[in-house]
């Protein structure tokens, strides 16, 4: 259903020319901001009706440390503002998760930059908005390149933040209609962790060449095929 969608809208054909640009360029940044917002719009759609997806991804990627459990059913609001890819909101904890497919973090989007937390930035626009509703403020990139000086920025800051890769989604990921065909989509979309995980769910046959169809159409990086999860 997803990838269907994703070839009949106006970003149809990005995919299979994401590889033809210079990811530095105007048109390459222009692609996989666009890619990022159709993958965050189809997982929106996802927490919205399907509960199981919902609590997964909650305790997973937006839950503070050691409170893994929501405080009743999260709400899910999909780019609400320019500073937010998905925002979500459980008892007194608000999170953003900033969602990034092959890119990197933008100074203003970037916690471990004075920069965040300066007017412009995404830090100082979620204090704004926290401060507001008296909610404690949660910033999770998910996706990004590992940072290990990240989780240290939550010392002396009101906003803790959290980094967490797709395998984090990936594990334990609930198997249902909706979350098949969003899997479908990320490895479509060049997220390795989803090709593995559809792989298994599919019954790929005794063709070995069928395998290496699918880890190119995929574009799978080569350093990733000995790390790859042997479940």
């Amino acid at each position: 259903m997803f990838l269907n969608l994703f070839g009949r809208s106006r970003y149809g054909g990005s995919v299979s020319r994401i590889q033809e640009l210079d990811p530095e360029s105007e048109e390459g940044m222009r692609v996989h901001k666009e890619r990022e917002r159709f993958a965050a719009a189809a997982i929106a759609f996802c927490l919205k009706h399907d509960d199981a997806f919902l609590q997964c991804f909650w305790e997973k990627l937006c839950a503070r440390d050691g409170d893994s459990k929501s405080h009743g059913m999260p709400t899910v609001e999909v780019e609400p503002r320019r500073w937010a890819d998905l925002l979500l909101t459980s008892g007194d904890q608000l999170c953003v998760v900033e969602m990034k497919i092959g890119a990197r973090l933008a100074i203003h989007q970037d916690p471990t930059s004075d920069s965040f937390f300066k007017p412009g930035g995404y830090g100082q626009f979620l204090k704004a908005r926290c401060h507001e509703e008296n909610l404690r403020a949660r910033y999770v990139v998910l996706g990004g390149e590992l940072n290990r000086r990240l989780e240290k920025k939550n010392e002396g800051r009101e906003i803790e933040v959290g980094q967490r890769s797709w395998d984090d989604l990936v594990n334990d990921l609930p198997d249902t209609p909706l979350t098949r065909d969003l899997s479908v989509l990320l490895s479509d979309f060049g997220i390795w962790q989803f090709t593995f995980k559809t792989m298994k769910d599919k019954k790929l046959g005794d063709n070995l060449g069928d395998v290496g169809t699918t880890l190119t159409k995929a574009r799978i990086p080569p350093e990733s095929y000995s790390n790859s999860p042997s479940r």
